[in-house]
């Protein structure tokens, strides 16, 4: 098959280019760099010399929760822009390419402590998954009415080695590898360390994305994570148990979110039945963010 990625080199691109070109697929990377998404023409003429059978679309202006709130506006308008385009560009070939979008459980809201299913509700409590709700309604729309097959993945927490240092655990890690190169004692800035989520290694998760481009029934949407809950503060005691550093918990209030939601977990039932399921321990993957984060700070240094 011959794929369209956007948003490429972004974290969990590039883990899906890799997976992908590892399969034998063959992989158009686009990041920012290689075509505007806000600029719907462009796009749409650009990806109709390229004639993908499939596009995974997972670009997103904004990505982070926590920023979309210094940019509400840009972040509602502009993520939706960029998956509008996408749509576009696709109801315009024969034959229609699959479309991939990734969405968030940032859309569920507070839904409560109870397995989440596709069935469950709506409700996004920031800008950011309010953006996700409009290109759910957008992917709809071209479903429906353009014959766009579109496949749609709430995707919940996914971490792993390569994200960027502004999300929580990469920032945990640098701290800790910071006082690892010094002198060993020291403390770890942490905001709210009792909010629960379901946590999946993105080099699984974006298996979960191949094996719904393949298998996923055009118009539904699938959650895709492990089915389990842990708190910030327990993956926070495993990263310190691996370091030999002594380091003091510091909270500070600045690191709180507005509106945080006190736990999210998957249902990932309907995924599943696809044959998907994740297989890296948690363990195995903090391990390996805290050595990336350990690689960066030498670089740094």
């Amino acid at each position: 098959m011959r794929y369209l990625v956007t948003g490429a080199r972004g974290f969990a691109g590039r883990h899906l280019v890799y997976h992908l070109r590892k399969l034998g697929h063959g992989v158009i990377a686009w990041d920012r760099e290689d075509c505007d998404l806000l600029k719907i023409r462009r796009t749409k003429d650009k990806i109709a010399s390229l004639k993908p059978e499939g596009i995974f679309h997972l670009a997103a202006p904004q990505t982070s929760v926590g920023q979309s709130w210094k940019d509400r506006i840009g972040t509602i308008t502009d993520n939706r822009q960029a998956t509008l385009s996408v749509l576009v560009a696709a109801s315009s070939l024969n034959p229609k390419p699959k479309v991939f979008f990734t969405s968030s459980a940032e859309v569920l809201g507070n839904a409560g402590s109870e397995p989440l299913a596709e069935t469950t509700p709506t409700h996004p409590l920031n800008p950011y998954a309010l953006s996700k709700v409009e290109g759910e309604e957008l992917c709809r729309h071209y479903w429906k009415n353009f014959g766009v097959p579109v496949v749609i993945v709430r995707a919940f927490n996914h971490i792993g080695p390569g994200q960027r240092k502004d999300f929580v655990f990469p920032n945990f890690a640098r701290q800790i590898a910071r006082i690892e190169e010094g002198s060993g004692v020291g403390e770890i800035l942490v905001g709210n360390l009792e909010a629960r989520r379901d946590f999946t290694d993105a080099r699984d998760m974006v298996v979960a994305y191949s094996t719904m481009m393949e298998r996923g029934i055009p118009g539904e949407i699938y959650h895709a994570g492990s089915g389990k809950s842990w708190s910030i503060r327990e993956i926070l005691e495993i990263l310190l148990d691996l370091s030999p550093a002594q380091i003091k918990i510091v909270v500070d209030p600045d690191r709180f979110r507005p509106n945080d939601i006190p736990e999210q977990k998957c249902d990932p039932a309907k995924i599943k039945a696809l044959g998907w399921k994740p297989k890296i321990p948690l363990t195995q993957t903090l391990t390996d963010i805290l050595e990336d984060a350990r690689d960066k700070v030498k670089q740094d240094s």
